[in-house]
């Protein structure tokens, strides 16, 4: 999905949607005994060819945080708004 084409309500609604997948794999990573696993591990484990699906899972929801995050900034940075760029 191109994060620049949306509204923004759409976008308010991706960051919901991906704050609480990012919460469920937390409560995931604390379940399995990973709770006090860093970031940077669980990362580096990412790009292991035996990374489990639980690892894979967190990096995704990491990068989608990240890529809204993101997204949101150069908005309030540029328009001031959360208002897409005209022609997007």
């Amino acid at each position: 999905m191109n994060l620049q084409s949306l509204t923004p309500a759409q976008l308010r609604r991706e960051r919901v949607l991906a704050e609480a997948a990012r919460a469920q794999v937390i409560d995931d990573m604390i379940a399995a005994g990973r709770g006090l696993e860093r970031h940077s591990q669980t990362v580096a484990k990412s790009r292991m060819p035996c990374a489990d699906e639980l690892t894979l899972r967190f990096v995704a929801t990491s990068i989608r945080s990240a890529d809204i995050t993101a997204e949101e900034n150069r908005r309030l940075t540029y328009r001031g708004s959360l208002k897409r760029t005209p022609g997007n």
